[in-house]
């Protein structure tokens, strides 16, 4: 059950990075991205946001970034030179069509960009939010450990309802990548707080491993 689960929130997360473009014309694609790193700044201060842009910059001209934003932008297509040279292309179903094609390619290139904004704005909060999560797991593997000792049995009923509800928080990470509005950068240790406890009694509840006591 929870295979599934984790398969449906990735099968999320791709739809809504494949149809994002369709959210907005390109015009309003451009402003998406100047609104996403105007909360960046914003929510960070200009040190620290401005920091992250930087990055994010140097990130998006990385080898495999660039050349899938590169892909998408060899898709677009020039259609009023297109049409000077094959009149197929003078057809209002081929230009809605190649209109359609354009949009979609250039919504994916910058859809990339504002990844590789979020992207660095979750490894900046990594190395502060990380040893809460950590301790959260050890706070709970403990208390599995002092039921055990005690007699107490682990209650699988609870680790299933609670798996239902980290798992999307789990996968958070991956669909703030793709949201397709923007996301004040302050919201995401807010977010981490929100899971320390159910974490730990997740961890409290899970089934011993083999030969553990």
């Amino acid at each position: 059950m929870n295979a599934m689960h984790v398969r449906f929130w990735f099968f999320m997360i791709a739809l809504l990075f494949f149809l994002g473009p369709l959210f907005r014309t390109p015009q309003q694609m451009h402003s998406y991205v100047r609104s996403e790193v105007q909360v960046t700044m914003n929510s960070l201060g200009k040190a620290w946001g401005g920091r992250i842009v930087d990055k994010s910059v140097d990130l998006f001209k990385l080898a495999p970034v660039q050349m899938t934003a590169n892909i998408f932008r060899s898709g677009e297509i020039d259609i009023e030179e297109a049409a000077k040279e094959n009149f197929v292309y003078k057809s209002w179903g081929t230009q809605i069509a190649m209109t359609f094609a354009n949009k979609m390619m250039g919504g994916w290139g910058a859809l990339l960009f504002i990844m590789s904004i979020r992207l660095m704005i979750m490894l900046s909060w990594f190395v502060l939010l990380a040893p809460m999560l950590i301790a959260a797991c050890v706070d709970g593997i403990g208390a599995r450990k002092i039921k055990s000792y005690n007699f107490k049995s682990v209650r699988p009923a609870t680790y299933t309802l609670l798996s239902f509800f980290i798992i999307p928080f789990a996968l958070g990470p991956f669909v703030y990548l793709v949201v397709p509005f923007p996301v004040s950068p302050a919201s995401i240790p807010l977010i981490t707080s929100v899971m320390l406890l159910p974490v730990s009694v997740l961890m409290a509840n899970t089934q011993p491993l083999f030969g553990e006591k």
